[in-house]
């Protein structure tokens, strides 16, 4: 229990109050002092009285285990008053560390034997489990001379997932999937290992080799066959967790752009029939999931707390532990760093020598900021400097894409930002083409 402003401000202009009463002879000033010594001093003592104990509160927290990283996740906090009296409440919170939120919350007043629900939003900025230890609730007293506070132990456990969020924001959504796989996004070519799907009349921008002739002589007009992509096939992503994927682009390390990426396009696979596996490594293999159908739990599971390390990428152990478990053809999707030629070639040539008989997508992620300096406007002698250095790296990056594109390895460098929609675009387009 504190006191609060409110008893000191009285308190003081009863010392005034004494001040002035002694000009008008020491009398007045002594029936002042008595008065206020004997007032104030009741009300305070009938406020601790008749103000309501802590225990009268029932608080709980209502918060999704599963939050979603770099992604507002609401908190509500139910305070219930048992008491019969309404009494005006404040709420805080213990927030975990690498948490941002929207915190302190304005204060209410809660009815007698009524309830009320405290709003705020939390953005966790790190994977792994958290715990929201306290909450912590303030109330005035019945005349507002004192503070009463309670701290409540809640130790629930939250798990920060990748953007579980993004998976309806970035979709097509699982239905949209479905109407590409079934068909009516269906290329008008003979898709190389594609489903038979329906029979529909030409069009002029048909190829003659998908013309179902017995259906042509049938209905004595032209009938072509349209295909969909395959499904039930093998869908593999392996995440870099070493130290090149330690950089920060708005706060959110680079591993962590890479992790919500693959969170997004297991799902989409998931949602497109095929079998999706996982890898995450640096100089070990750290997380290894085998490709199966409706697995993204497992997936997930084992996506939300991979740590951020500072070894090197060992990518010939990654690949031949993979080589080892999947022997059957799979596209492949590497999320990894590579930041000169002399690596590049050598990731290059441990793909080429290991997974020939596989399809591999590289993404890398780059960093905008690095765009917007080799194309700045020079305006004093030190920009010079610092759009030279700009443009060397963005040649280098070039470099990096004309060495893999050479030895037939397919890559994408990409913003952060756009790092999920590209994945899904490039696994979607794959599909369509056929060649898996």
């Amino acid at each position: 229990m504190t006191f609060t402003k409110r008893l000191i401000y009285l308190s003081l202009a009863g010392g005034a109050l004494v001040l002035v009463a002694g000009f008008a002879g020491w009398a007045f000033a002594v029936v002042a002092f008595i008065l206020i010594n004997l007032v104030l001093p009741s009300l305070v003592m009938v406020d601790i009285v008749q103000t309501p104990k802590p225990e009268v509160f029932e608080v709980h927290r209502e918060l999704n285990t599963k939050l979603s990283l770099g992604a507002e996740n609401d908190v509500e906090i139910i305070v219930r008053n048992n008491s019969p009296i309404p009494l005006l409440v404040s709420v805080t919170d213990s927030v975990p560390e690498h948490f941002k939120h929207t915190l302190p919350m304005e204060a209410k007043w809660i009815p007698a034997h009524g309830q009320e629900v405290f709003k705020y939003q939390v953005t966790p900025m790190k994977r792994g489990e958290v715990c929201f230890e306290y909450i912590y609730i303030r109330y005035l007293g019945m005349y507002g001379f004192i503070q009463r506070q309670r701290r409540i132990k809640s130790d629930e456990k939250y798990k920060v997932y990748p953007n579980m969020k993004a998976l309806t924001d970035y979709r097509i959504s699982a239905l949209n999937i479905n109407m590409f796989l079934h068909g009516i996004k269906k290329t008008r070519r003979n898709v190389q290992g594609g489903e038979f799907d329906s029979l529909r009349e030409y069009v002029q921008s048909d190829t003659y080799n998908i013309i179902n002739w017995a259906a042509t002589a049938r209905r004595h007009e032209l009938i072509v066959n349209t295909y969909v992509p395959e499904k039930n096939q093998y869908i593999f992503i392996m995440i870099d967790s070493s130290r090149v994927m330690n950089s920060e682009y708005k706060n959110i390390k680079k591993l962590d752009y890479a992790i919500n990426s693959a969170f997004l396009l297991a799902d989409y696979c998931t949602h497109g029939g095929d079998n999706v596996g996982l890898m995450v490594f640096d100089s070990k293999v750290r997380r290894y999931v085998a490709p199966g159908k409706n697995n993204f739990d497992t997936i997930a599971s084992n996506l939300y707390n991979v740590e951020y390390t500072e070894t090197s990428a060992d990518y010939d152990n990654a690949i031949k532990t993979f080589k080892l478990r999947q022997r059957r053809r799979s596209l492949v999707f590497i999320f990894t760093e590579l930041f000169n030629v002399d690596e590049a070639l050598r990731f290059a040539n441990v793909i080429n020598t290991h997974l020939s008989n596989h399809l591999v997508h590289a993404i890398t992620i780059k960093d905008p900021r690095v765009d917007e300096i080799a194309n700045m406007e020079i305006k004093k002698a030190d920009d010079v400097y610092l759009k030279s250095a700009g443009v060397k790296l963005v040649g280098e990056r070039d470099k990096i894409r004309a060495v893999l594109k050479k030895k037939g390895i397919m890559s994408s460098d990409v913003e952060a930002d756009k790092l999920s929609l590209e994945a899904v675009c490039r696994y979607l387009d794959i599909k369509r083409s056929g060649v898996l």
